[in-house]
């Protein structure tokens, strides 16, 4: 690594040869007063990031080491929708939740003593004009949480309890049509990391059911209005279709 690199630098990097799950990495860790910077393209000294390049030398290490065989995310034509070829695809909603050009984010101080995930999901919502702002009681709700891997939260994926929480929240209002689904990072299968998260049980305990991208079907989509998609199979990018 060069001796001075800005934030920016250093986070485009890491998703271009490691992928954007390690980029999230380089957010998470320590700094001192000496070398930190407060934005993306101040250069600064190394030490800002030699935490975080131990760290990610440290899962770049695993990735080669890793479970899933390498075509473990392949997928032939015949397991694409219309055999593979791009298919024409838009689903990108308004943004519900603005003020103008400016995106609204409901702030909740919560501590272990008084911790109410439910509540707690409950007066964000509020804050920010509710569920009703951008859904319907009959809409198919598709929650993402993370399954990076199996590592406890935050390092891995999304914390259980919290998904378990926002599905009963979300039940609770009514809104009964939902679906968990993700796919793991390099760390699978994906079924082991959900396991080892414990969302297999969040989503049994609240009767909904969880899908792994990876055994559904998958389509290459073009999408003109994609800002950030890499080119693969044909397509402006793959998604998983389940």
């Amino acid at each position: 690594m060069s001796k001075e690199i800005t934030r920016r630098k250093f986070i485009e990097d890491v998703a271009k040869y490691c992928g954007a799950g390690m980029a999230a990495v380089g957010l998470v860790g320590a700094t001192t007063k000496a070398h930190a910077v407060a934005d993306l393209d101040t250069p600064a000294h190394e030490g800002v990031w030699r935490m975080r390049d131990t760290q990610l030398m440290q899962y770049g290490e695993f990735i080669k080491n890793a479970p899933l065989p390498k075509d473990y995310f392949e997928k032939p034509a015949d397991k694409l929708v219309n055999g593979g070829a791009p298919v024409n695809w838009s689903h990108l909603h308004p943004n519900y939740y603005a003020d103008g050009k400016r995106s609204l984010v409901g702030l909740i101080m919560a501590t272990e003593l008084d911790k109410d995930l439910k509540g707690d999901i409950k007066k964000a919502m509020k804050l920010i004009g509710g569920f009703e702002k951008s859904l319907k009681k009959s809409d198919k709700i598709l929650i993402k949480p993370n399954m990076n891997t199996g590592d406890p939260w935050p390092q891995g994926g999304t914390d259980a309890a919290f998904l378990k929480a926002l599905i009963s929240v979300l039940k609770d209002e009514g809104y009964t049509k939902v679906t968990v689904a993700d796919t793991c990072g390099p760390w699978g299968p994906t079924d082991r990391v959900i396991k080892k998260l414990g969302l297999d049980m969040a989503c049994k305990e609240t009767d909904t059911p969880i899908k792994t991208w990876e055994q559904e079907k998958w389509m290459n989509i073009r999408n003109d209005k994609a800002e950030y998609l890499g080119r693969m199979g044909g397509g402006d990018g793959t998604v998983g279709y389940p």
